[in-house]
């Protein structure tokens, strides 16, 4: 054998390497894809046990939930060499695996949130001491041994949401760290993505609930007074439907007289300036009525809005106006009065005590009736506000007031009060004073609003956390969006490991493309779309042999038929992978023409996507310009002046144009070479 047939093993090692590489590399490729189509918990667990048990075959893979304060854990998915036996056991002696939580020791909580891939010493026999019945771990230990476990969290190294754990049949196996840490990483942003989308749904199912059972009237303004959210209580006050409000805007509620001073209102609790005040408002059969709006600016997505709570105040009105007419009116409303109605005469003593200040308060009419009304105010003020000399300074008060005004009317305020038993109620306070006839009364409405204050709490505390959750998943959007270029990338190399002649093709036609799109004045979407097009747009060539790739020589027809059909390769595996946006379809147009005369579907011009019409030039850019098995580079100058010579036949002329450009104007040169 001459020397020069010898062979290097180092060669076969390395060569080996390569392989088991691009290999895993795929395999991570195909798992992200999979869990970006994930829309479950349970679909994640599933995709998460099938790869691993892929990467490392012949071990048991158990994917573990961790609680979110890091103390328990839950096995949901055992996967890989599952220990049968050691599992009807479990079932046996009544020890369901896939639903116990187990306690998690200080070291393995340290663990789960470094990202990296752990011994575990001790393997199963750890793992009874922390709750695992001595029969289960006895039966799993006898089945695979007293060997070492392997584990990795799955974290962002601030959480974590679970972790991955490893028996290998053997002690010394070799494992995939690289491959298996990426994997955890990418299952976290699976994971994470679900958990806040669930938790902003649920969010927002209760935040909905609280608007739709308010006995308040409540809607949502946006700056131009559109009503764009509103409870059912606001609707029917109004006498509109709820898809009739929505229709409607708060100009059309107010009487002509309020308009502009309403219009004033909203633009300065737009500003950040809450506020209360009264208002009349017109119903749909053209009645109408008086409210007491709570209106305060709240932020949701980064947009600013009025979210105002609406009191029909109308009886309160005309109890008023009963004041000044006659006592048999008065007394009417009085009785029918769900709010609490104190009376007082100019010196002070309650002459009405109604039922709605006894439901209200606890204290019975008989030990009100003919009581100073500064004693009984005291009383129900909160035991914490009481200080010596709290009857004192309202007596003053009340005197000041019955002894210098004629009229007198304080707006609305809110306030607590303590019932005789301690309970807390929140209540609005409305007092007034009238004078008839050389008498004077002095009156207080006040109304429950309990409710109304932990409606607008839930709603604020749920604003904010709604806020937060769209922040959140703001981030979580663009780690995904991270995420899934990473996976674009892997399945760009996993491509030209199969095609060495063309390796860095694509990613050079994507710099191409991003260029050529900037330069038309596309968004930064759409920018990003043709990227993510362009590394993936040979994706298709793996259904392709590798020899036919990488033949120097002239290929037969059939062969080129065979290369031909990697554009609708590429569209369907794609396709399959779910991706949002026009991507497969880019991909499926790539090597079309504007005059009808590309491949594989003969579209014309008209048929064909803008982005389309982008990766085709850059794609004919990059490969005259680059060295192929067939032939040498022909040069970046040759290239454009076939772009030159196609541009309104075979490429579209604005392409055409802004492609020359960037090279002759510009000066662009590829990156990569």
């Amino acid at each position: 054998m001459d020397e020069s047939d010898r062979r290097d093993p180092s060669r076969f090692r390395r060569a080996e390497d390569t392989v088991t590489a691009s290999w895993e590399s795929a395999l991570l490729a195909e798992a992200a894809m999979a869990l970006l189509r994930c829309r479950t918990d349970d679909e994640v667990y599933d995709v998460i046990g099938d790869t691993m048990a892929r990467l490392c075959p012949g071990a048991m893979i158990i994917v573990n939930e961790i609680s979110p304060d890091l103390e328990t854990f839950a096995t949901r998915k055992i996967a890989g060499a599952v220990p049968k036996p050691a599992l009807k056991l479990a079932n046996l002696v009544g020890f369901d695996i896939l639903k116990k939580r187990f306690p998690i020791s200080p070291e393995l909580r340290s663990q789960l949130l470094e990202g990296t891939l752990t011994r575990m010493p001790g393997g199963f026999a750890g793992l009874a001491l922390a709750g695992m019945p001595k029969v289960v771990s006895s039966a799993i230990i006898a089945t695979f041994g007293q060997g070492d476990l392997f584990a990795v969290g799955i974290t962002d190294k601030v959480t974590a949401l679970g972790n991955l754990v490893i028996n290998a049949a053997t002690g010394d196996v070799g494992l995939p760290t690289s491959a298996i840490e990426s994997f955890a990483h990418h299952c976290f942003s699976a994971l994470d993505v679900i958990r806040r989308t669930r938790e902003l749904a649920d969010s927002e199912e209760r935040f909905r609930a609280v608007f739709e059972n308010a006995s308040d009237g409540i809607c949502l303004l946006a700056t131009d007074g559109a009503l764009v959210f509103l409870n059912p209580a606001f609707a029917e006050m109004h006498g509109y439907t709820i898809d009739e409000m929505l229709v409607t805007s708060l100009a059309e509620l107010v009487t002509p007289e309020t308009a502009e001073l309403t219009r004033k209102r909203t633009a300065s609790v737009l500003e950040g300036s809450p506020m209360t005040f009264e208002v009349e408002h017109v119903r749909k059969n053209g009645d109408t009525f008086s409210l007491e709006v709570s209106a305060n600016p709240v932020d949701i997505g980064g947009e600013r809005y009025v979210m105002a709570f609406h009191r029909d105040i109308t009886e309160r009105k005309r109890v008023e106006a009963a004041l000044r007419e006659s006592d048999a009116g008065l007394n009417a409303l009085i009785e029918q009065s769900l709010d609490g109605i104190v009376v007082a005469d100019e010196e002070g003593t309650l002459t009405i005590w109604n039922g709605g200040m006894v439901n209200l308060t606890g204290i019975a009419e008989c030990d009100a009736v003919g009581r100073p009304i500064w004693e009984l105010q005291a009383r129900i003020v909160p035991e914490e506000h009481r200080s010596p000399g709290l009857e004192d300074r309202l007596r003053d008060g009340f005197v000041a007031i019955a002894r210098t005004a004629s009229e007198w009317h304080r707006p609305p305020q809110d306030r607590t009060i303590e019932r005789i038993d301690g309970a807390l109620r929140a209540v609005q306070d409305s007092p007034f004073l009238v004078r008839t006839e050389g008498s004077m009364r002095f009156c207080t409405v006040l109304r429950d609003i309990t409710d109304r204050k932990q409606a607008e709490a839930e709603i604020e505390r749920r604003g904010i956390r709604l806020q937060g959750l769209l922040e959140a998943r703001e981030h979580d959007l663009e780690r995904l969006g991270r995420a899934l270029l990473s996976t674009v990338e892997i399945v760009s190399q996993v491509v030209e490991t199969r095609d060495p002649y063309t390796a860095g093709h694509q990613r050079r036609v994507a710099e191409l493309s991003v260029r050529i799109a900037q330069q038309m004045g596309m968004s930064a979407a759409e920018v990003d779309e043709i990227h993510n097009a362009a590394l993936l747009h040979d994706v298709g060539k793996m259904s392709v042999p590798a020899d036919i790739l990488s033949r120097p020589g002239v290929l037969s027809p059939i062969e080129f038929e065979l290369i031909k059909g990697h554009a609708e390769a590429g569209y369907r595996i794609i396709a399959s992978a779910h991706m949002e946006g026009p991507t497969a379809e880019i991909v499926y147009q790539h090597h079309e023409r504007c005059d009808g005369s590309g491949y594989p579907r003969g579209l014309s011009a008209d048929e064909l996507l803008p982005a389309s019409k982008i990766l085709a030039v850059a794609d004919v850019v990059e490969a005259m310009a680059s060295h192929r098995p067939y032939r040498a580079a022909l040069g970046v100058d040759a290239a454009l002046a076939e772009i030159e010579r196609g541009a309104g036949t075979l490429y579209d002329a604005e392409v055409a144009e802004s492609c020359l450009r960037i090279f002759r104007i510009d000066g662009f040169a590829f990156l990569e070479v």
